[in-house]
């Protein structure tokens, strides 16, 4: 019999209900430095400045990095609706400019521990000009809303899917629904530690300060 349609014991649950799972954030090695993300706590801003002169002066932190001192290709769209050019679109992998999103990474800080680097960001200072925020797709697309990128059309792209005759089918005996949907994606934030891997620098001394 197969898989489908049937009860199949699950083999994770003792580790698991005993406390005896191992994720991402048990790993820990020699010299292993720790990162903490600074995001954006307004929903749409200009950024005037990231000041990181004062987490800098934190014992145990390594370095601070922001959008202005890294030089990284934009996010790529993973699937895409192959429905034109999508490059003004896409997200940096730190925002510099402005942000688009509550949570939108603005800075990162490494650190010899995880508190370190927490309490590092927390001395991050940035100085936001906000803008008025966009709300939903409705809004975006409605006239007079704010820019999200500058001299591009909220609207990014139409998609038009369907099955079938629609036409006839709706002009048939019953009863038509229209419903607005939204989507909403969740996603495991901390995967298990046999799903990752352990990054190490290459170097005369991997472990030196950065």
């Amino acid at each position: 019999m197969g898989h489908v349609g049937s009860r199949v014991r699950r083999l994770e649950d003792p580790r698991l209900l005993t406390g005896a799972g191992l994720f991402a954030d048990d790993e820990n090695r020699p010299g292993q430095l720790w990162l903490r993300v600074v995001r954006s706590t307004v929903p749409h801003a200009l950024v005037r400045s990231v000041d990181v002169a004062e987490a800098l002066e934190l014992g145990g932190v390594r370095a601070v990095l922001t959008g202005a001192k890294i030089s990284l290709p934009p996010i790529p769209v993973r699937i895409s609706p192959a429905v034109g050019d999508l490059d003004a679109y896409l997200q940096p992998v730190l925002a510099h400019d402005r942000v688009r999103y509550v949570g939108e990474p603005l800075a990162v800080v490494v650190a010899d521990d995880p508190y370190l680097a927490e309490d590092g960001a927390d001395l991050v200072a940035v100085d936001y000009e906000e803008l008025g925020p966009v709300l939903s797709a409705q809004e975006a697309c409605a006239p007079g809303v704010p820019e999200l990128f500058p001299g591009q059309p909220n609207e990014v792209a139409e998609l038009t899917a369907s099955f079938g005759d629609v036409a006839a089918a709706l002009m048939g005996p019953g009863r038509a629904v229209a419903r607005l949907l939204g989507r909403d994606q969740g996603a495991s934030l901390q995967p298990p530690r046999d799903q990752c891997c352990a990054r190490r620098c290459a170097g005369p001394n991997p472990h030196a300060p950065l």
